[in-house]
């Protein structure tokens, strides 16, 4: 009888080992598809405006995944990564709304990424991401 437990308690721990496992792999999964789709999406140099409306439509429902399903499961490095390819994502469009109005959005360079101090929270990670997607070299 004891050692029937001892083995059931081998068994629950590895599935939830398991789980655990799943879970970050399946946050990690989504942030690497959503940096695929973030450098896809801009790489036509004049989109139409259907591209545009289908790119701003995948990108809203990938923003409703993130909040709904993997938020809670990610590390600060993975919500940084992913705040930084939203940020890309927002400043290209951003860029191209304002290049279509006649409008020309300048390129600054900052240091204000830097100079944020992550803490080691997911706060300062989604801060960093922000900065380093604002200005970051890649369009």
């Amino acid at each position: 009888m004891m050692k029937q437990n001892k083995i059931k308690l081998i068994l629950a721990a590895a599935a939830l080992m398991l789980s655990v496992g799943a879970q970050a792999q399946s946050a990690q999964t989504f942030v690497n598809r959503y940096k695929q789709f973030v450098n896809q999406a801009w790489l036509d140099k004049d989109p139409s405006d259907r591209l545009i409306a289908y790119n701003d439509s995948v990108f809203d429902a990938m923003t409703i995944q993130y909040h709904s399903t993997y938020k809670p499961l990610m590390t600060s490095d993975q919500i940084e990564d992913y705040t930084e390819y939203r940020t890309r994502y927002l400043r290209q469009r951003a860029s191209r709304k304002a290049t279509r109005t006649g409008n020309k959005v300048a390129d600054s360079a900052s240091e204000a990424g830097e100079q944020v101090q992550s803490s080691g929270s997911k706060v300062g990670a989604k801060v960093n991401g922000f900065f380093r997607g604002l200005f970051s070299g890649k369009k």
